[in-house]
C-alpha cells in the first residue's frame, strides 16, 4: 500500500513539469514569431544615398582699388572785377569703381574785388581712400568804364581793342579766334565727346550773361562773345557754333518757337545720335546742366519752367533736318521716320558710342493687286446641254510702284553733311539790369 502511493505522486509531478516546458516553448515561439514579424515589416534603408554637403567655394575678392577718381572740366578762367564765377559748372569727378564721387572745391583764396591771380583747388576721394587733386588759376582783371547793360563792353582783360562794325566781322576773323581757343582747351587724344564737353565748359564759363545782344549776324555774336566775354543766349549759341564747326563736330541750329522771348541753341552729334547742346546758363530757380540732353529731358524741363518762361525748348520739329534722341516716335511724320537711339551718351567718356549718322530706309510699298476685266453676265450663263467656253482674259498690265530713293549713308571716314539753316535777324530784346550773383533767364 505505501509503495503504490509514492508512485502515483511521482507520476503527477512529471506531468506538471511537461506542461511548464510546453508553455515555455510556446512563449519562445511567440516571441520569435513576433521578432520575425517586426523584422519583415520594418522599412529597409533608403536606396537614395544621402548627399554629402560640399563646402561653398570662397568668392574671389575683387582686386584692390588703387586708382583715384578722374576730375574733368576745370580750366583757367579770367573775369573782370565785380563779376561772379561758377566753379562747379561743367566739372565732374568719376571713379572707375564707385562712379560719381563728391567733388570738393577750395576757392577761398579768390578775391573778385581785387585784380590778381588766385588759385582754386579741386579734389575728390573714393571709398578706398584714393585722392585726386587738380588746380586752376582765376585771373581777376580791372576793367574801367564797363557798363553791365552794354552787350559789347569788353571784360576779357586783353586790352581796349575796338569792336569792328558788323559788316567787317568776317568768317576768317571768327575762325581765327576759335582756333586760338581750341588750341588751349583741346588735345589730340580727346574723343569727340570730350571735345564737345571742353567746348561747352569754355563757353559756359567764359561768357558773362547780359540781357541783350546784336542778333543780326551769328559771326558778330561769336566775335563779341570771344573778344568781349559777355552776351545773351545768342552769343553763347554763336560761340558754341564757331567752336563746334572748327572742331569738326556736326551741329544744327535751333531757335525757340512761340513764347515771349527768343532763345538759341544746338543739336550736336558726337556719335550715337543727336543731343541738345545749350551752353547758356539757366536761372537759379530752375538749374539745368544742358550738355547733351535728349528730347525727353528738354521737354520735361520746358514743362517744369513754364511758370517763368514758356516754350523754353520748343522748336520747329517739322523742319528740323535731324531727329533728336528720345523724340516721340508717334510724332514723327510717317514718310520720314528716322531711327531714334535711346542710349544716352556717357558722363565722363569712359564708354563712347560708335560714330555715324543713320540713314532712312525706304518705306515698304504693298504690291498693287492684279486687275482683271469683269466677265459679262452672258458669258457666265451655263446651259444644261453644252456649256459655252469662257475665253481666257489676260491680266491688265500693272504699273510698277515708284519708290523714293533712300538716303545713302555717308562714306566711311567722312562726316555727314549737315545743312546750316540761316537764322532770321531778330530785334534785340529790351535791356535787363543784371543782379550780381544771379543768372537771368535767357
Amino acid at each position: 500500500m505505501p509503495s503504490s502511493g509514492i508512485k502515483e505522486k511521482k507520476t503527477g509531478s512529471g506531468a506538471g513539469i511537461g506542461a511548464v516546458l510546453i508553455l515555455c516553448v510556446l512563449a519562445v515561439s511567440c516571441a520569435l514569431g513576433l521578432f520575425l514579424f517586426r523584422q519583415q515589416n520594418q522599412p529597409g534603408p533608403d536606396p537614395t544615398p544621402t548627399p554629402v554637403p560640399t563646402a561653398e567655394p570662397t568668392p574671389t575678392p575683387p582686386p584692390p582699388d588703387t586708382e583715384p577718381p578722374v576730375i574733368e572740366g576745370p580750366h583757367d578762367m579770367t573775369v573782370a572785377v565785380g563779376m561772379t564765377l561758377s566753379y562747379r559748372s561743367g566739372v565732374t569727378a568719376v571713379d572707375k569703381v564707385d562712379g560719381k564721387v563728391k567733388l570738393e572745391i577750395d576757392a577761398s583764396a579768390v578775391n573778385l574785388t581785387e585784380p590778381g591771380e588766385y588759385p582754386v583747388t579741386y579734389w575728390a576721394k573714393d571709398k578706398a581712400g584714393n585722392r585726386a587733386e587738380t588746380s586752376i588759376t582765376v585771373t581777376v582783371v580791372a576793367v574801367s568804364g564797363v557798363d553791365d547793360n552794354d552787350p559789347t563792353a569788353d571784360v576779357s582783360g586783353e586790352g581796349p581793342v575796338a569792336l569792328p562794325p558788323i559788316g567787317e566781322v568776317t568768317a576768317e576773323m571768327v575762325d581765327g579766334e576759335a582756333d586760338r581757343i581750341l588750341g588751349k582747351i583741346l588735345s589730340p587724344s580727346m574723343s569727340q565727346w570730350e571735345q564737345a564737353r571742353a567746348i561747352y565748359n569754355y563757353v559756359h564759363t567764359h561768357v558773362k550773361y547780359v540781357g541783350s545782344s546784336d542778333k543780326s549776324s551769328w559771326l558778330m555774336g561769336a566775335y563779341v562773345g570771344f573778344t568781349r566775354g559777355r552776351g545773351d543766349c545768342y552769343n553763347y549759341f554763336a560761340c558754341s557754333k564757331a567752336l563746334l564747326d572748327r572742331a569738326g563736330i556736326p551741329n544744327v541750329d535751333l531757335y525757340r518757337v512761340g513764347g515771349g522771348t527768343d532763345h538759341y541753341w544746338q543739336l550736336v552729334n558726337v556719335g550715337g545720335g543727336w543731343y541738345h547742346f545749350d551752353a547758356c546758363p539757366h536761372p537759379d530757380s530752375y538749374p539745368l546742366n544742358s550738355f547733351l540732353l535728349d528730347e525727353t529731358a528738354v521737354r520735361e524741363y520746358t514743362e517744369k519752367c513754364s511758370p517763368v518762361r514758356s516754350n523754353y525748348y520748343v522748336y520747329d520739329y517739322e523742319n528740323c533736318p535731324v531727329t533728336a534722341v528720345g523724340f516721340p516716335v508717334e510724332e514723327l511724320p510717317p514718310e520720314s521716320e528716322l531711327p531714334v537711339e535711346t542710349e544716352l551718351p556717357p558722363e565722363g567718356g569712359e564708354v563712347l558710342l560708335p560714330p555715324g549718322v543713320f540713314a532712312t530706309e525706304p518705306p515698304e510699298v504693298e504690291a498693287t493687286p492684279e486687275i482683271t476685266e469683269a466677265i459679262p453676265e452672258e458669258t457666265q450663263a451655263i446651259t444644261e446641254t453644252t456649256p459655252e467656253p469662257v475665253p481666257e482674259l489676260s491680266p491688265a498690265p500693272v504699273e510698277e510702284p515708284t519708290l523714293e530713293p533712300s538716303i545713302a549713308p555717308p562714306e566711311e571716314g567722312l562726316p555727314s553733311p549737315v545743312p546750316e539753316p540761316s537764322l532770321p535777324a531778330v530785334e534785340a530784346p529790351a535791356e535787363l539790369t543784371e543782379t550780381p550773383g544771379k543768372e537771368e533767364i535767357p
